[in-house]
């Protein structure tokens, strides 16, 4: 989940790095958390420093973000849909720009 070449390792203190995003282990983490907060009936989440945690991902204009995010994004309408059965009101709440 960290920089394989040691950046920001131990950033906020011993064991405390920040996370890679363009790791596949991180884009699993964040993933997984996500779909447990929305299956908990969370509505919102944040993911943090999303600049630091893109410190490599920012070259590739986000890519690893947008397919994380889109992925999230995705298996959150069934559960939005069903918590609203006449439909969600508000599709382009989950458009990326």
């Amino acid at each position: 989940m960290i920089d394989p070449d040691g950046d920001f390792v131990n950033h906020w203190g011993e064991g405390a790095s920040v996370p890679d995003i363009t790791q596949q282990e991180t884009q699993l983490f964040f993933y997984f958390m996500a779909i447990s907060y929305l299956d908990a009936g969370i509505e919102a989440i944040h993911f943090g420093q999303v600049e630091l945690i893109a410190m490599k991902d920012h070259g590739q204009n986000y890519a690893a973000w947008d397919s994380l995010l889109a992925r999230i994004r995705t298996a959150a309408l069934p559960q939005l849909y069903q918590s609203n059965p006449d439909g969600f009101p508000w599709p382009e709440a989950l458009v990326s720009e």
